[in-house]
């Protein structure tokens, strides 16, 4: 499930335009642009009451029985330049800090800019950030199971 919400903060920064990877996955590095490897250093996830029932919801005409859970997420966003780009960087990681507030099903209290070093193990430069987030993870009831979680917003 945690690898889940990395790799769905992920995909939704790249939707925005960001490159992003989830930390948990590291042989997608391309050392030839910045990109923000995304993950998390606490979670802390509160029951939305009723057996995480949330209700239903239509959609394309279907009636969808949602479960979820109220997540606070503390996350790593590792921020990764070519060496020779210092100022490149420091916008991108600012880019990742817009990107991150429009991030849909997610609410965005806190981010934290930790400055530039260079990282010898990627040969790149690395801007450790984080950020204070609060998402509901929404699932869907199909037959007698539950569907993988996914971020989205409480209905």
């Amino acid at each position: 499930m945690l690898e889940a919400i990395a790799a769905g903060i992920a995909e939704a920064l790249n939707s925005a335009g960001i490159k992003a990877v989830a930390a948990f996955n590291a042989n997608e590095l391309d050392a030839a642009a910045p990109f923000v490897c995304v993950g998390l250093k606490s979670v802390k996830l509160t029951s939305s009451g009723l057996g995480n029932y949330i209700g239903v919801c239509t959609e394309d005409g279907q009636v969808k029985e949602m479960y979820g859970e109220k997540a606070e997420l503390n996350l790593a966003l590792d921020v990764y330049s070519p060496a020779a780009e210092t100022e490149k960087c420091s916008e991108f990681a600012d880019a990742v800090r817009c990107a991150l507030y429009g991030v849909d099903g997610v609410s965005a209290a806190e981010f934290s800019f930790g400055g530039i070093k260079y990282d010898a193990d990627s040969r790149m430069l690395l801007a450790s950030c984080s950020a204070k987030v609060c998402a509901y993870l929404v699932r869907e009831k199909l037959g007698s199971s539950l569907s993988e979680y996914s971020i989205g917003e409480a209905r």
